[in-house]
């Protein structure tokens, strides 16, 4: 058996009681797992299938096929994310279906296991505007954050700053407050004006869309415009 810790993005349910977990693990970056009887009536784990949980994750190392590792059991590492409240709660989803897939692809990748401790650190303190810093720091560290410049407006396409505008969501003013944020992008208290909130988390999605593939809005977009409106 090895024990290893990892935030859980999704699950999927296998059978009537098992599942496939996908998780972001501190040593192996994005992994897939396979948990039997979490479904089942007596198993009181399946409370730690909540987004971006911070489990530990027992292994059983005896399972030796081409399947999916197999989880003797799991548990949570801190304390359980049942006292956030709903804004917080559809934040989580938002956040985890957005990680689950950016980073699909990821291998041993510390700086971003620290980073989303981070960012649940924040949401515990009620930072309104955690996810919004967070997505500009995944930015950065898959490496695909734009060349800071003088220019006025955001190429998109390029991912430089230039005198001409050319798209519509990056004006002056949206991209001047990229700029401020990637400056500054290791403060979470870096001020975005509360009513650029929605235009600023649709240029990132719009920017994720332009230079990751395959990258899908996550569904709960729109709930997350609703409760920050």
């Amino acid at each position: 058996m090895t024990k290893k810790k990892g935030f859980l993005l999704s699950y999927l349910k296998y059978g009537d009681n098992d599942a496939i977990l996908h998780c972001f693990t501190n040593d192996e970056g994005f992994q897939s797992f396979y948990i039997r009887g979490i479904y089942s009536a007596k198993n009181k784990k399946k409370a730690l299938l909540s987004p971006l949980s911070e489990i530990y994750l027992d292994v059983n190392l005896k399972r030796k096929s081409s399947a999916l590792p197999l989880l003797n059991q799991i548990e949570f590492v801190n304390s359980a994310n049942s006292d956030f409240n709903i804004k917080t709660s559809t934040i989580l989803f938002f956040t985890a279906d957005f990680l689950n897939q950016v980073l699909k692809n990821e291998n041993t990748q510390n700086e971003i296991y620290q980073e989303i401790g981070n960012f649940c650190e924040q949401l515990k303190i009620k930072n309104p505007q955690a996810h919004l810093i967070f997505l500009f720091k995944i930015i950065q560290l898959l490496g695909f954050a734009p060349l800071l410049g003088d220019g006025k407006y955001l190429d998109l396409e390029t991912g430089v700053f230039t005198e001409e505008i050319s798209h519509q969501v990056f004006d002056e003013e949206i991209t001047k407050i990229w700029k401020t944020i990637l400056l500054n992008s290791h403060d979470y208290n870096s001020k975005i004006p509360k009513n650029k909130s929605r235009e600023i988390l649709n240029s990132l999605l719009i920017y994720y869309q332009f230079h990751f593939e395959n990258f899908k809005i996550p569904v709960s977009l729109e709930i997350v415009k609703e409760i920050f409106q």
